[in-house]
């Protein structure tokens, strides 16, 4: 009906303006209704890679709105595709590769009488190993000597034996190349047969070192050094001669350069535990003691590094012995002693081993329990931990101790309780041992100075000597007899694509009788089925390229080898090291699969493809793709790979898009809207030879997606909240984005959610009164389909008195430039200027015309003044969402520009811009009046609710009279009695309080302007103060006019008020009753109320002489001042010396722009419009309520005057 209503006061000439506004709208609600029942709004949306850097995807796929740009991984790959380079996909190049075969893991193709082991491909044995006895020497003296480790075996074929005969004879070398069959004896030096020791570093290279004795008295250590397998020696001696003898001496090789010794230096009267080393083959040796006493004994040595040396020996307390070991770590530079074993009764020898640097075993004789012990370190030495091995009887004589790794160890010794040479082996370290006694190395009376050596667990040596007459030095050894030829035929390897095959090299051991009879070759193009049979291929030679051969073919994948082992002699075998082969891989096509795309819904449509490639002449690319519905967050059931449209039914797996533009569409099935949530692509790029590759830059997936429709958006506003709605024609969550601007800047969560709806309702809490938001509604779908509306707007309630926006306008504007905003109407309205810097932050400045009328009976006109026209305005710089600027740091030009109209019957020179602070009206500074321009001008630094107001024209009334002349009159309503209805309550009609300050409220009609108040029935004492509904009032207060709560007394207290027009015109005096009562319990009964007393029922109060004009603050001679020599309360229209010093009082302060006005005025005794705005700034400023420039208990309690 409003809507009619307005029409018939439309002009004529407005007709047809709104006719055209009225079809649109119609327009537009019935084109919102055929969309809530139309398909679901779509979107055109792409899929973009161009880097394939980042391998394969693990699963882990793209998805709509997260990854359609950016996207570095694939999901498959062909070896020959080429991915490093972002931005180039691509066919490999030829790549220079190679395999090589070297461990028991990659021999495991197909042995025939071959087997692995630790070494590579060996002989099998036709016979297992077993224990055999070779006699070495027969004719060894019966005192004759051995050393720690007389025996060396640097292969299967080469055994040496270093031994001598009686102290001061002969040392001998015993060798055998036919890995112990036989053995043939030479002396080695004449005087050398004391504890003589060999080191063999191989065939060849030789170290020996033994006692050397004069045949007098005199001893030393000699070494020899051969590198002729001991055809030819020469000599060094390590120590010079001195008396009596040394002994217990012990060697161990590190390599061909560096050679370690161990031995005791008897003098006769001390020894000396000494270390020797050569660095350069046994050019020179240097020695040096590690200990100094009477006893040592029993000594080995091993070198694990250059550097870091172990020598284990026995020390003689001159009751029993004990065993410690000394640790070098810098080469025999300085040496750490640990002690291993203790009450040991009796020694013979010890023998050391590091198998790592970390583990070390020493095996040992403790002669208090007869027992053979282990003492081992796991961790370099830093701890050690001896245990028993073998304890049954008188065990453990003369051990020695070899190992091949951490877990494997050998121990020999001698059982003399039974007469045995006993075996000890253990596969884990020494946890547990097998031990057995070598029945066919049964000694005739003993088994002395025994020396192992383990070339692996098939070729294990023991050299001793047996010791009763005639003493024979012997060797007992497990070995078997291997197959006389073997073949060892490779796995197939594969070489990942077409390939150029290069040359092939191998590493192997031939001992004497052995040899690697052939390596042959062959390749394959798809598997061996197509490869030549071994028998016809020409065998190879090691280093040489392979492709020219008849069984090889360059651009098969495949290749298998196959090698021919064989021996003369039974207990040796050749074993191929390793095999590596060079070759070099090209593709003539490759494959790449992209990872699966997520699209988000299976009602979407794939539209095409496109990319950018670059093909060189011979050189294609070709692309496939593929769709399937979700499954559980991972494609389901995949399509075929399809072509590009083929007009029919089904999709054409043989087809392939070709059309790098995109000129191709997508398959119908693809663009049907059913089961295409996921859809992946792949790319065949060829070449026909050489080394040109197509390159691929980019592929771009094209899709159409559905996504949300609104309709319905609609807004319901409070004042400091708002509601906003809206519907969606499919399930989605709901969100609003909003802000005082277009550009919003807010955004609450998002709802809806878990459970999606297609209704929606959105709470934006805690934003601005009386203020214009903008917002657009997103909702987002399960698929995460997202669509965002328009922008729309909606304005806040809680303007002044709730009055309506009659017009609005605003602008967004930068801290750093400013600028203007206008709301003008036919010229007429207002306008703001904002300068640069006007505060810290940029913001929105909204001004809203509200409705005069709803605002005026809200909050009143100033005092004797009038609203001009319509203009009264909201205006407010919002900084953001919830923030308004409340002062600013550069004043703000307001200017509003007025119609002849709207001063009819005014003063215009009286017009004045006023500010409403929440409390009052205050006039703004600065101000300047264009009576020809139509404008107010004036500036202010806070915003709030601005009004135009002026005083009305003064108008004679002239009465003829019968004679003529003239007569007087006066100014409209200056007789007139204030309206009514008029009243007074405390405390909102409350009958009793517990407090001595209370609330007036205060009702009276539209022309009251002015209010006494009293605790007097005939308001003695009291003064003409502005009308407010609502004012504080204490019931107590002493001389000073400080309350004093505490003083009050308990009971009633009545409060009078009459009612003053602007011309002074007075009510009745009404009256109100309250109980004060400590507890807030009411004990009285309050008077019944009084009908109002008349001025003329009370006598007149002390100050009655009232002025019918309202000075400034500089009051012209011609006023008539109220008069109040020293109130109590002080207020605007009086004059006393206390205004004075408060005015001091307020300059002195000094709290805003209001006290610096009133301080360029220069303070005087009268209380004006000056000094009530800067008393109210002081009272706001200070938490002074209600701030209204009234000067009453409140401010003078906390000014303390």
């Amino acid at each position: 009906m409003s809507f009619f209503y307005s029409l018939k006061k439309v002009s004529p000439h407005h007709w047809l303006a709104l006719l055209v506004a009225f079809m649109s709208i119609l327009f537009l609600i019935l084109y919102t209704y055929d969309v809530r029942f139309s398909k679901a709004a779509t979107g055109e949306f792409t899929f973009v890679q161009t880097d394939w850097s980042g391998g394969l995807d693990g699963g882990v796929y793209p998805a709509h709105q997260l990854n359609r740009t950016g996207w570095t991984t694939y999901s498959a790959q062909d070896q020959g595709v080429a991915t490093t380079t972002a931005g180039q996909l691509k066919i490999k190049g030829d790549t220079a590769s190679s395999t090589t075969d070297t461990t028991d893991a990659q021999f495991a193709g197909t042995h025939s009488q071959t087997a692995v082991s630790s070494n590579g491909i060996v002989l099998d044995f036709s016979t297992p190993p077993s224990w055999t006895t070779t006699s070495v020497d027969t004719t060894v003296y019966t005192t004759g000597r051995a050393g720690q480790k007389m025996m060396d075996v640097p292969d299967a074929n080469t055994i040496f034996f270093h031994y001598g005969d009686n102290i001061g004879t002969n040392s001998f070398l015993g060798k055998s190349t036919d890995g112990g069959a036989t053995f043939s004896t030479s002396t080695l030096s004449a005087g050398g047969s004391g504890d003589p020791t060999i080191s063999a570093i191989d065939a060849n290279n030789l170290f020996t070192v033994s006692m050397n004795f004069d045949g007098v008295s005199l001893y030393s250590i000699k070494a020899g050094k051969s590198t002729d397998g001991g055809s030819n020696w020469s000599f060094t001696t390590l120590s010079s001669p001195i008396g009596c003898c040394h002994g217990d001496i012990s060697t161990h090789d590190f390599d061909l350069n560096t050679v370690f010794t161990a031995y005791v230096e008897n003098t006769g009267t001390s020894k000396n535990l000494v270390f020797g080393k050569t660095t350069d083959a046994g050019s020179s040796w240097a020695t040096s003691s590690i200990a100094n006493s009477n006893a040592f004994y029993g000594t080995s040595v091993f070198g694990v590094s250059s550097s870091v040396i172990y020598i284990p020996y026995y020390i003689y307390d001159g009751s029993t012995y004990s065993l410690s070991v000394a640790k070098s770590s810098n080469g025999g530079s300085s040496w750490t002693i640990t002690a291993l074993d203790s009450n040991i009764e009796s020694f013979y020898g010890s023998s050391v081993y590091a198998a790592d640097s970390n583990n070390i075993f020493i095996s040992y004789y403790h002669g208090t329990n007869a027992d053979l012990k282990l003492a081992k370190s796991t961790n370099g030495g830093s701890a050690w931990a001896t245990s028993t091995i073998d304890s049954a009887g008188d065990r453990g004589i003369w051990s020695s101790l070899a190992a091949t790794d951490s877990n494997t160890v050998y121990i020999s010794y001698y059982d003399s309780t039974n007469n045995n040479l006993r075996f000890a082996s253990t596969t884990n370290g020494g946890s547990s041992w097998d031990i057995s006694n070598i029945t066919s190395a049964t000694p005739n009376a003993n088994a002395a100075n025994t020396s192992i050596h383990a070339l692996d667990s098939n070729h294990i040596y023991i050299g001793y000597i047996n010791g009763a007459a005639p003493r024979t030095l012997k060797l007992a050894k497990y070995v078997g007899e291997y197959n006389t030829s073997g073949t060892y035929t490779s796995e197939i390897i594969d070489a990942g694509d077409f390939t150029d095959w290069g040359n092939v090299s191998w590493n192997s051991t031939i001992p004497t009788g052995t040899s690697v009879s052939s390596v042959k070759i062959r390749t394959g193009s798809i598997d061996m089925s197509d490869a030549t049979a071994f028998s016809s291929c020409d065998a190879i030679t090691s280093g040489n390229d392979i492709s020219s051969n008849s069984c090889v073919d360059d651009g098969d994948r495949y290749i298998q080898y196959e090698v021919a082992l064989s021996t003369t002699d039974a207990s040796a075998t050749p074993s191929l090291d390793d095999i590596t082969i060079n070759f070099q891989t090209f593709s003539t096509e490759a494959t790449l699969t992209f990872s699966p795309f997520d699209s988000t819904d299976s009602a979407n449509t794939i539209n095409s493809i496109s990319w950018t490639e670059n093909l060189p002449s011979g050189t294609d690319t070709k692309f496939q793709m593929r769709t399937a519905p979700d499954s559980s967050g991972s494609p389901g059931t995949w399509s075929d790979w399809c072509g590009p449209d083929n007009g029919g039914s089904g999709c054409s797996t043989s087809t392939f898009f070709t059309d790098p533009n995109g000129g191709e569409t997508a398959d119908g099935v693809f663009s049907d809207g059913t089961d295409d949530q996921w859809v992946q692509t792949k790319v065949t790029m060829a070449r026909t030879a050489g080394s040109q590759t197509p390159t691929l830059s980019d592929l771009t997936l094209s899709y159409t997606l559905t996504i949300p429709s609104f309709s319905d958006i609609a807004s319901t506003t409070a004042e400091t909240s708002a509601t906003i709605t809206w519907s969606t024609d499919k399930q989605s969550s709901s969100k609003v984005v909003f802000g005082p601007s277009s550009s919003y800047g807010s955004t609450t969560p998002e709802f809806d959610v878990g459970t999606r709806v297609t209704s929606h309702e959105v709470l934006l809490p805690g934003i601005l009164s009386c203020s214009r938001y903008h917002f657009s509604v997103v909702s987002r779908d399960a698929s995460a389909n997202s669509a965002t509306s328009t922008n729309n707007t909606f304005v806040t309630t809680g303007c002044p008195g709730g009055a309506t926006i009659i017009s609005q306008t605003q602008e967004s504007i930068t801290a750093a430039g400013g600028g203007t905003v206008e709301l003008l109407t036919d010229s007429v309205g207002m306008a703001i200027t904002v300068p640069a810097n006007f505060a810290e932050s940029d913001a929105t400045f909204q001004l809203k015309k509200l409705d005069k009328t709803t605002v005026i009976s809200s909050l009143s006109s100033p005092t004797g003044l009038l609203s001009i026209g319509d203009h009264i305005y909201d205006i407010k710089a919002l900084s953001d969402t919830t923030t308004t600027i409340t002062s600013f740091d550069e004043s703000i030009t307001v200017t509003f520009t007025y119609s002849d109209s709207d001063v009819s019957g005014y003063q215009e020179s009286s017009l004045q811009i006023y500010r409403h602070d929440g409390s009052d009206w205050q006039a703004l500074t600065g101000c300047s009046v264009d009576t020809a321009a139509n404008t107010v001008t004036c500036t202010t630094t806070a915003f709030s609710t601005f009004g135009l107001f002026g005083e009305e024209e003064e108008t004679t009334t002239t009465t003829a009279t019968a004679g003529g002349g003239g007569g007087g009159g006066a100014l409209p309503g200056t007789f007139e009695k204030p309206l009514g209805p008029f009243g007074i309550t405390i405390n909102s009609g409350a009958k009793v309080t517990n407090s001595g300050i209370v609330t007036l409220d205060l009702k009276a009609g539209s022309n009251t302007d002015r209010v006494v108040l009293s605790d007097k029935p005939n308001l003695s004492g009291a003064s003409l103060i502005n009308y407010k509904p609502n004012i504080l009032w204490a019931l107590c207060q002493v001389q000073t006019g400080i309350v004093e709560l505490s003083g009050c007394a308990e009971g009633l207290y009545t409060i009078y008020a009459q009612f003053y027009t602007k011309f002074f015109q007075p009510s009745d005096i009404f009256s109100a009753t309250i109980e004060y009562s400590k507890s807030g319990i009411a004990r009285l009964e309050p008077k019944p109320a009084t009908t109002p007393l008349t001025p003329a029922s009370i006598t007149a109060p002390a100050q009655t002489a009232i002025s019918t004009q309202i000075p400034s603050e500089v009051t012209p001679a011609t006023a008539a001042p109220v008069l109040n020599p020293d109130p109590l309360d002080l207020y605007r229209g009086i004059y006393s010396e206390s205004v004075l010093e408060l005015q001091e009082y307020l300059v002195e302060k000094n709290t805003g722009p209001a006290a610096r006005d009133l301080a360029e005025e220069a303070p005087t005794t009268f209380f004006g419009s000056l000094t009530e705005s800067a008393l109210a700034e002081f009272q706001k400023a200070n938490g002074i309520m209600p701030s209204n420039g009234y000067y009453g208990p409140l401010t003078r309690k906390f000014i303390g005057r």
